[in-house]
């Protein structure tokens, strides 16, 4: 994220601090093939189900908040849900971070594009009323 925007040690003025908190984590089943529409496929998808050997999405719910650092003011906030598709194997397999590490790397390139725009808005404000 450094790359994207500078990062400080310390609070002081048009300095924010970013809070990222997920707030839910869930896993559900991959959708239907269309190969599962077909009698046959259907049978096997069941099976799959069944068995808890169907592979497995997951999902996470991100809250993130800018704050200033002066005044605790929330400057922003924003709600992202990242979808991992297919990731577990089954349904007793432990998740690990590599599993979705591109869907992380995706909402950090998000989080950066939100702290940018939130930045920018607040120029314009602060232009506007001068």
């Amino acid at each position: 994220m450094a790359a994207g925007v500078p990062v400080v040690e310390k609070t002081g003025p048009k300095t924010a601090i970013l809070r990222v908190e997920i707030t839910r984590a869930s896993t559900d089943m991959e959708d239907l093939k269309i190969t599962e529409i077909l009698p046959y496929g259907a049978l096997i998808g069941g099976t799959k189900a069944l068995l808890g050997t169907r592979d497995r999405n997951v999902r996470l719910l991100v809250e993130s908040q800018l704050v200033d650092s002066l005044s605790d003011d929330i400057l922003a906030e924003r709600v992202s849900v990242l979808l991992a598709k297919d990731v577990l194997e089954n349904d007793r397999e432990m998740l690990r971070f590599e599993q979705i590490q591109e869907t992380v790397d995706t909402f950090t390139q998000d989080i950066v594009y939100f702290i940018r725009l939130t930045a920018y808005t607040a120029k314009e404000n602060e232009d506007s009323t001068q």
